[in-house]
């Protein structure tokens, strides 16, 4: 049976506010371990250097050029431009030099990031069941890396060829496999196929439901996105809660979830 979108959310606006501390608490927590997780990664693998010399260069040149436009001759100018070209080559082909070290701790901190993100859908399958929680469930994924990472990679590597083929069969990979983390933490005997098996025979039927469900958040994500770049991300400290609460209680509902925070169907609280 199909879930009332509306009903879904305003449950979660409503768990929101009846359990502030341990929501809010857990998403600053979790954003600023994923920011400061993702700006280690980036400097110690090089890409920070990387983009900042590129984008240093591009500068450089741009001013460059607008100052041989205004103040020399064509031939001159001509050959500065293919001066020019070559610096902005050499800037894209070079990588900055980092140890073998650097990159391990770079892929580890990488991985440790997924596990962190699979973690806090436990701490929000845990809010919406009504279940106690606390900033430790933040770490649930690395209570067995290996299979979380192994469920995370064959999910990746799948939905990847499908979107290298086509479009449309990597979003329906994409959703057959939505609910595999989930799967995973109600069912700790099934291994990583186990889980994906699961997963489609939920979204079974349901898939464009989950992808409606997640495109209703798409104006908050873009809100979400600018606001971060111009300052901090506060909306998220909202938002990644609401989402992730909300797909929760979907999930909850289409696995049959015996203790599933039942529905209100006074949407004008």
């Amino acid at each position: 049976m199909q879930q009332d979108r509306a009903v879904l959310k305003m449950n979660t606006r409503r768990i929101m506010r009846e359990r502030k501390k341990e929501v809010y608490l857990a998403s600053i927590v979790f954003l600023a371990l994923s920011i400061i997780i993702s700006m280690l990664s980036l400097r110690l693998s090089g890409v920070t250097e990387y983009v900042e010399n590129a984008s240093r260069t591009y500068m450089e040149v741009y001013g460059e050029i607008l100052e041989t436009a205004e103040t020399s001759g064509t031939g001159e100018a001509a050959a500065k431009m293919q001066d020019l070209a070559k610096r902005i080559e050499d800037s894209l082909y070079t990588w900055p030099e980092r140890t073998v070290f650097s990159y391990i701790l770079s892929v580890a901190l990488f991985l440790s990031s997924l596990l962190l993100g699979a973690g806090y859908i436990s701490h929000c399958m845990l809010i919406s069941r009504g279940e106690a929680c606390s900033l430790r469930d933040l770490f649930n994924g690395f209570a067995r890396p290996i299979r979380m990472l192994a469920l995370l990679f064959l999910i990746s590597i799948l939905t990847t060829l499908g979107f290298l083929l086509l479009i449309i069969p990597g979003f329906v990979l994409l959703y057959y496999y939505r609910l595999s983390i989930y799967v995973a933490y109600d069912n700790p005997e099934l291994g990583p196929v186990e889980c994906m098996r699961k997963s489609r025979q939920l979204t079974r039927g349901r898939k464009w439901e989950l992808f409606v469900l997640d495109l209703s958040f798409i104006g908050w994500r873009l809100l979400g996105s600018v606001i971060s770049n111009l300052f901090l991300p506060v909306l998220d400290i909202w938002l990644e809660p609401y989402i992730g609460i909300t797909v929760a209680q979907w999930y909850n509902a289409a696995s049959g979830y015996v203790g599933v925070v039942p529905e209100n169907t006074d949407i004008t609280e």
